[in-house]
């Protein structure tokens, strides 16, 4: 921890060494303490936010600790069953293929069955996982409005449908929101003063086009949300003193709003001779972008756990193409 700069230069965020990495650790193991649901044989499931206590009898939401393979690679994993979504059985007609087929089938089987843990790990209700919809992530600010003449798109166009975000007040008996990663953040929005809920992919790319205002655009357009209502919640991410990246992307944010350069800290980690390096923090982006738009810190929360830093959680950066993805899952129970 030596090689990180300890005082302040330019508007970037110091950072105190042992200390801050003591402090960090020691938050981290309390968030695994108090956020981090357990399975029956004692493995990790899940994160789930505090904003899912606070209104555990209106919303699920969450986080896997299960990675799934090719879910955000693979268009036939996003849109499997006859209700135009996943499944977790196996039909007759799955039972009969052969070869390829065979394993497509099996690898969507695997997908199901995951994601039906991680709703049994959300929430005690028994929730369809083929209500669950995702789209094709492009790294951008696309928002899209999931509703009843949403759902009723084919199924090979709902798996081409690109957007980083989305937002519905359909309960979970029509439509679970679901967004993957492994390493960026997701973000969660719940309205309740009208019932409606969205939940955005923020890899540094979707937050450089402005997808968290445009997610609290959206729901406050569509459904007449009072921004002052919003309750926002962070999933784990790359983490703060894990995710490297170079002084171009610092550049970029920087000349967007001066103030973001308080998410990053400058390294001399790997740097290459006259080329600056920065560790960057995509979750104090997306707490400056909430905050200025008008959401009140007390309905804010942000994840610290690192998913390069950990095992809980599949990491880009920590395991490479191989790796699984984490999916997040948001949804009105009523």
């Amino acid at each position: 921890m030596k090689d990180f700069v300890s005082e302040k230069q330019d508007g970037i965020t110091p950072l105190k060494t042992e200390d801050k990495a003591a402090e960090l650790d020691r938050l981290r193991e309390q968030e695994i303490r108090e956020q981090m649901v357990l399975g029956p044989s004692g493995q990790f499931l899940a994160w789930r936010p505090k904003i899912t206590k606070k209104f555990r009898d209106r919303i699920i939401a969450g986080t896997s600790a299960l990675g799934i393979q090719g879910i955000d690679t693979d268009t036939s994993l996003r849109i499997t069953s006859e209700k135009n979504r996943f499944t977790d059985e196996y039909t007759a007609e799955d039972l009969e293929k052969t070869g390829e087929q065979l394993n497509r089938s099996r690898q969507k089987f695997r997908a199901g069955r995951a994601l039906g843990r991680l709703l049994r790990a959300l929430s005690s209700r028994r929730i369809y996982t083929g209500n669950i919809i995702t789209t094709a992530l492009v790294h951008g600010g696309k928002i899209v409005k999931v509703d009843s003449d949403y759902l009723k798109m084919d199924k090979d166009e709902l798996a081409r449908r690109e957007a980083d975000g989305l937002v519905t007040n359909l309960t979970v008996d029509e439509v679970v929101l679901m967004t993957p990663s492994a390493d960026c953040p997701s973000v969660t929005m719940f309205a309740p003063d009208v019932n409606a809920i969205g939940l955005a992919h923020c890899g540094w790319k979707g937050l450089r086009a402005g997808i968290v205002s445009k997610l609290i655009k959206t729901i406050c357009d569509e459904y007449g949300a009072n921004i002052s209502e919003l309750q926002v919640s962070v999933s784990p991410s790359a983490g703060e003193l894990e995710y490297e990246v170079s002084e171009d992307v610092y550049n970029e944010f920087v000349s967007q709003d001066p103030s973001f350069a308080k998410a990053f800290t400058e390294t001399t980690l790997q740097a290459e001779e006259g080329k600056k390096k920065f560790l960057f923090n995509l979750n104090k982006i997306i707490e400056l972008e909430v905050l200025k738009a008008g959401i009140k810190p007390e309905t804010f929360e942000s994840s610290r756990l690192s998913s390069i830093g950990s095992e809980f959680f599949a990491s880009q950066r920590r395991q490479g193409d191989s790796r699984s993805t984490n999916v997040s899952l948001a949804g009105l129970l009523k």
